[in-house]
């Protein structure tokens, strides 16, 4: 899992930030982000560890170790990740050198995985949490933004008032002395539909099938199983041109990019 989903699908763009973790092989996570505070908890994720060095050690000395890497707080939410088998002596193997803290934190999450359990972290403030992606993906750490999709559904303006092209004309329009020069758009200028061709940006956003389309398509795709079309308890709902999405924050990530709690 990821917070700050840099690989994350990104169908919609909207402002925001949170972090959590990456890997190659598993979701991943990076920080939720909520201003300077952010900005510490990325800069010690980032910072340079020359090498580590740990054979079956247990998993609170990862813990341990992470909080003397910077002025950072650290909360392991331990009995969540004991429900999924992942105690603080789960042992973990990692070797690394020429490295960051953040490479090196993935691998030791990535190594106390247990079965379907995932563990990763998420940011917010200057404390980093870490547990199992389940217990972040919980109803109520369910997290609601609204995106604006007006760019995406930008509607395509109706020319049936254009003016016609007069090819016969043009043809024969001529260039003798007094000749009468015959206009190529015949017509005079461009006429206005009929009122009722108008629609109100309202109107058209109250009946365009585009917007649930594009619902469907998240759902679809997107974590299938949470969204409450399929029996799950989040939710996308559409007002004007906008969707109003809640989620977890893994979610929001996958769907629109890095995220801010507001």
């Amino acid at each position: 899992m990821r917070i700050r989903c840099l690989t994350g699908l990104g169908l919609l763009v909207a402002s925001g930030s949170v972090l959590g973790q990456t890997s190659s092989s598993t979701p991943t996570a990076q920080p939720a982000a909520r201003g300077a505070d952010t900005a510490l908890l990325v800069s010690v994720l980032n910072q340079r560890v020359s090498e580590v060095a740990w054979e079956e050690e247990p998993f609170e000395k990862v813990i341990d170790w992470l909080q003397t890497q910077g002025p950072i707080n650290v909360v392991p939410h331990w009995k969540a990740m004991e429900l999924e088998g992942i105690t603080r002596d789960t042992l973990v193997t990692v070797n690394l050198r020429d490295t960051t803290v953040r490479e090196v934190v993935n691998q030791a999450l990535e190594w106390v995985r247990e079965g379907t359990a995932v563990v990763t972290f998420q940011g917010t403030g200057n404390t980093l949490r870490i547990s199992t992606q389940n217990d972040f993906n919980r109803e109520e750490n369910f997290q609601v933004k609204v995106y604006d999709v007006t760019d995406i559904l930008a509607r395509i303006p109706d020319f049936r008032g254009a003016p016609e092209i007069d090819i016969e004309a043009a043809s024969q329009g001529g260039g003798g002395q007094g000749g009468q020069t015959a206009q190529l758009f015949g017509g005079g200028g461009g006429g206005g539909g009929d009122d009722d061709d108008q629609q109100t940006g309202q109107e058209f956003e109250q009946t365009n099938p585009a917007l649930d389309a594009l619902r469907l398509v998240i759902e679809d795709t997107i974590a299938p199983t949470t969204w409450d079309t399929y029996g799950g308890k989040a939710s996308i709902r559409v007002f004007n041109r906008q969707l109003i999405i809640r989620n977890s924050i893994d979610v929001h990530e996958k769907i629109g990019g890095r995220f801010v709690i507001e």
